[in-house]
C-alpha cells in the first residue's frame, strides 16, 4: 500500500510482535504491516466518532489455539480497551471482520448502535481449560518505534498479557483468613 497520500500524520497503535499471532485486523485501510501499525486517522465524522481499531489474535495456551479480539475505541485523551473471546460473540466477530468494516473500519457511534452489547466488556477477559483458568488482559504501553521516514516515533502498543489464575481450591477462602487463630 502506498502511503503517502493517506490522511495521516503518525502512527496512532502499534502491535508488537510477540508469543500470540495476528490474525486480522480492522480497518485494513489504515494498517501498515511493515511496522505493525494503524495509521493516525485525521477525518472526525460529526456524529460517528472517532475509528473503532479491531485486532485478531490467536493466543495459543495448553495446546489449544484460542480465539480473541481486541478492539480499541480510539478516543483522543481516553482509549478504551475491549477484549473477548470469539466464541462468547461469534455474530459481532463475524460483523467486525465483514468486508465493509475490514476495509473502512467502524466508527464509534456504528459501534454503539449496532452492537452495544460490546460496551459492556472490559479489557480482559478469563478463560478455562480443564482445570485451569487465565486472565487475558488488553493494556496500551507507549513504545519507541522506528520508522524510515520520520526516524523514532513513540506510539501506543496494544499488549496482550496472560496471567494463570490460580484454582479458587489452592486459595484461602476468606473467611478463613478473617476467622482468630488458636
Amino acid at each position: 500500500m502506498n502511503t503517502d497520500s493517506l490522511p495521516f500524520s503518525s502512527f496512532e497503535l502499534h502491535i508488537p510482535s510477540g508469543h500470540h499471532q495476528l490474525i486480522g485486523v480492522v480497518p485494513e485501510s489504515l494498517w501498515d504491516h511493515t511496522h505493525r501499525s494503524f495509521f493516525q486517522f485525521e477525518t472526525i465524522l460529526p456524529g460517528r466518532g472517532g475509528i473503532v481499531f479491531a485486532v485478531e489474535f490467536i493466543v495459543h495456551l495448553n495446546d489449544y489455539d484460542n480465539l480473541i479480539i481486541a478492539l480499541c475505541d480510539y478516543r483522543p485523551n481516553k482509549p478504551a480497551l475491549f477484549i473477548f473471546r470469539e466464541p462468547d460473540y461469534p455474530r459481532q466477530r463475524k460483523t467486525l471482520f465483514q468486508r465493509e468494516y475490514r476495509e473502512n473500519g467502524i466508527f464509534s457511534e456504528d459501534l454503539v448502535t449496532e452492537m452495544p452489547e460490546l460496551l459492556a466488556l472490559t479489557s480482559f477477559t478469563v478463560l478455562t481449560i480443564g482445570n485451569n483458568s487465565y486472565r487475558i488482559r488488553a493494556s496500551l504501553e507507549d513504545r519507541w518505534l522506528d520508522h524510515y521516514r520520520y526516524g523514532k516515533m513513540r506510539v501506543p502498543s496494544l499488549i496482550l498479557s496472560v496471567e494463570h489464575i490460580e484454582p479458587t481450591s489452592n486459595r484461602p477462602s476468606e473467611l478463613h483468613d478473617l476467622l482468630p487463630q488458636a
